[in-house]
């Protein structure tokens, strides 16, 4: 299926450039088969939420890409909920004006692909949606897993308003185990550009690996708390390796659980730290 803002029509049947549909709500409101491609025209920008409803199959995902020459085809939010087997690649996605959704939201999803895309949070300000990309946050458990992010962009992020200090670039939150993300380039984001964390006893994240990328520039820098791969509360079974961090407070930090590893960090090139070039925290207890 073929998509363009500029050329499309939503009338149309949208099985070539030619006939291709016009607008994301026509493609959220579409049932999708395994299998299926939907490819957006390159050059071509869609002030609306690309929200799909269908899954792929293990055999066949649904894929989600670009035709065309030009720029990644632009989107203003990306929402996956309770939706599988989806791959996304060449596409790039900005924080909505209205700041109404992150550049990506995912909940209670697994076997999702994100390659060659670009997250960008245009550092706008909100209270609600301050991660440029949130895997999992969610009031009530859902898992996420098995969700790659290969050789993609995520940028600045905003700040909330109430607490101009705290976002987030890309944030793998509670509920979510077995994430990838390798050779992405994550920057400019605020408090901290990459994280594990969950703030419940009950729902942990694990197995996250950080492998190949280059994450720099956190802000607040230098004068507050800085994180660049922050491996944080209730997050075991960390690897990172072969990252270059720079320009951030603690560029590689394992928080106080650090106690229920294993946590392992190797290869890493890690520079201009003002805290810590690479911190580990013991619990309360002193442990570690």
């Amino acid at each position: 299926y073929y998509v363009s803002s500029s050329t499309g029509d939503d009338s149309n049947d949208g099985l070539s450039p030619s006939t291709a549909w016009q607008t994301l709500a026509k493609v959220n409101s579409f049932s999708f088969s395994p299998g299926d491609k939907v490819l957006f025209k390159r050059g071509d920008t869609w002030d609306e939420k690309l929200i799909p409803m269908s899954s792929g199959d293990s055999e066949s995902p649904i894929v989600f890409s670009a035709y065309g020459e030009g720029d990644r085809p632009l989107v203003r939010g990306i929402k996956l909920t309770k939706v599988n087997y989806l791959k996304f690649q060449g596409l790039q996605s900005n924080m909505p004006d209205d700041a109404s959704l992150n550049c990506l939201f995912i909940r209670g999803c697994h076997d999702l692909l994100f390659e060659d895309c670009v997250f960008d949070g245009l550092n706008i300000a909100t209270d609600g949606y301050h991660q440029a990309v949130s895997v999992n946050w969610a009031s009530d458990y859902t898992e996420s897993y098995n969700v790659t992010f290969r050789k993609c962009v995520v940028r600045n992020s905003g700040p909330m308003v109430s607490h101009p200090e705290y976002g987030g670039g890309l944030c793998i939150n509670k509920g979510s185990h077995d994430i990838i993300v390798e050779d992405c380039i994550i920057y400019d984001n605020i408090e901290v550009n990459t994280q594990a964390y969950s703030d419940s006893d009950s729902y942990w994240v694990y197995n996250v690996v950080w492998r190949n990328n280059v994450v720099y520039n956190t802000f607040p820098f230098p004068d507050d708390y800085s994180g660049g791969i922050n491996v944080g509360w209730r997050c075991k079974d960390a690897l990172i390796e072969g990252n270059l961090v720079y320009n951030c407070n603690t560029p590689i930090q394992v928080d106080s659980n650090c106690v229920y590893g294993p946590y392992i960090i190797r290869n890493n090139v890690v520079v201009n730290g003002s805290w810590a070039l690479i911190r580990v925290l013991a619990n309360s207890w002193g442990e570690c």
